[in-house]
């Protein structure tokens, strides 16, 4: 058998347009079975509930750091839970972690202040 050959020309403008066709199709995602559908719907559900969490998490110790009275209990009562930290300028309370800056809240500040028992502020 004999092969024959035939000679095809093509120009540039379709070579180049049946190269980006190519190109456009090699870039494709390729499809998605249904085991990994379930895999990537399960990874998100997870981390929707992780992050709800946080949230709830978050939540729970604004509302602690709100009702923090920032002040000691039993054979300390009376003296404040509150340390300042003078790089800072701010005081921390040691209980529920609440920072308190004195241009945010004056006057919890200059309370927590008063009943530090120090004025080396």
């Amino acid at each position: 058998m004999a092969t024959q050959e035939s000679n095809v020309t093509v120009s540039v403008s379709t070579m180049k347009d049946m190269l980006i066709e190519v190109l456009k199709e090699a870039r494709k995602a390729p499809e998605l079975t249904e085991a990994e559908l379930a895999e990537l719907e399960s990874a998100q559900s997870m981390r929707k509930e992780r992050a709800e969490l946080e949230l709830a998490r978050m939540e729970t110790r604004r509302q602690e750091q709100e009702y923090c009275t920032h002040m000691r209990q039993g054979i300390y009562a009376g003296t404040t839970s509150a340390v300042y930290v003078e790089n800072g300028n701010y005081m921390i309370c040691q209980q529920c972690q609440k920072i308190v800056r004195p241009d945010q809240e004056p006057a919890l500040f200059r309370r927590l202040q008063g009943a530090s028992g120090t004025s080396n502020f």
